[in-house]
């Protein structure tokens, strides 16, 4: 294809960012011709229903083009499972192990777009194993202890990975994480209840300029200095700050700076003020900003006069 061609099918995407054809073919020209796909394509692509075999037991679930999870079913299932359209899907081994989770790279080394989601009880050398799984996209690691530096390390090398889930996992620290700084693809990162992550640690996240979304609710350790380090990243467009109870008016100052940034949560933030919501009128793409429990009320929300963007409180 082209770069005319390639130019034509950007402005395409630029007046309707929902035009599913111009995105695919633009996704795939860029990956033919070796240019990084940028992070807001990949979130916005949605597969067509087809269906679904799977010889081990197994939940499988979809995320739906409106954005909800829904459950599919189990395998194995006589004449395999029907996946309706969607924009993601995952499968959930049933009393996952170690070996497991290598049985499951094995029979999905065929898919080219996979979700996996792994229990508690899997090990470090377990999810080490996962570096070969070349068609792994979503990895959801929640509250699994196994989730170390190493393990990280490991994680990092997945080839294509795109978005991870590490909710309450506790056992990593800024040597893994420094690790995970170095997996250019990622769109998409959960640290939500991660106590460890810090404001100096943060500074590695700043190096995921594909990052379209970031969720670090309830990461007591991060403040202002944490989100001024990545207040830089190009692609942000959702940020989930809740229950960050340490940022201030400072932190909007900051994130006001996000050229991408359309959905922003500071709910149980208390210290940010209507002083913080004007700094936020300077966002360009910002469109709706959630404050429940912060130190904003109806009458501020008023008197801060965000134009076009929608504050709940």
């Amino acid at each position: 294809m082209s770069d005319r061609r390639l130019r034509e099918l950007e402005r395409r995407l630029e007046q309707d960012p929902s035009d599913q054809d111009a995105l695919t073919q633009a996704i795939a020209a860029r990956q033919r011709a070796g240019l990084p796909v940028p992070g807001r394509w990949l979130v916005s692509q949605v597969f067509g229903a087809r269906s679904f075999d799977y010889p081990e037991p197994a939940s499988v679930s979809v995320l739906t083009p409106d954005g909800r999870r829904r459950t599919v079913g189990t395998t194995p299932n006589p004449g395999g499972l029907a996946l309706p359209e969607h924009r993601a899907w995952w499968l959930q081994p049933l009393g996952p192990s170690d070996a497991g989770l290598a049985r499951a790279a094995e029979l999905l080394a065929s898919e080219p777009h996979v979700g996996l989601s792994v229990g508690p009880d899997v090990s470090a050398a377990g999810l080490g194993a996962l570096r070969r799984f070349s068609g792994l996209r979503r990895l959801d690691l929640s509250g699994c202890a196994a989730v170390d530096d190493g393990a990280l390390a490991a994680i990092a090398a997945i080839p294509g990975l795109g978005w991870l889930d590490m909710w309450g996992c506790g056992a990593w620290g800024e040597a893994g994480l420094a690790a995970l700084s170095a997996s250019a693809g990622l769109v998409g990162l959960s640290l939500s209840r991660c106590a460890q992550l810090t404001d100096a640690n943060c500074a590695h996240l700043s190096a995921l300029r594909e990052l379209v979304t970031l969720d670090l609710s309830g990461c007591l350790g991060v403040g202002d200095a944490g989100l001024a380090a990545l207040a830089e990243l190009p692609a942000l467009g959702y940020l989930d700050l809740r229950g960050c109870d340490r940022l201030t008016d400072a932190a909007c100052e900051a994130l006001a700076r996000l050229p991408e940034l359309t959905v922003l949560n500071l709910s149980l933030c208390p210290g940010i003020t209507p002083a913080g919501l004007r700094a936020l009128r300077a966002a360009p793409r910002l469109r709706e900003v959630w404050a429940v429990g912060s130190g904003v009320t109806g009458q501020a929300v008023a008197e801060a006069a965000l134009p076009e963007r929608t504050v709940r409180t």
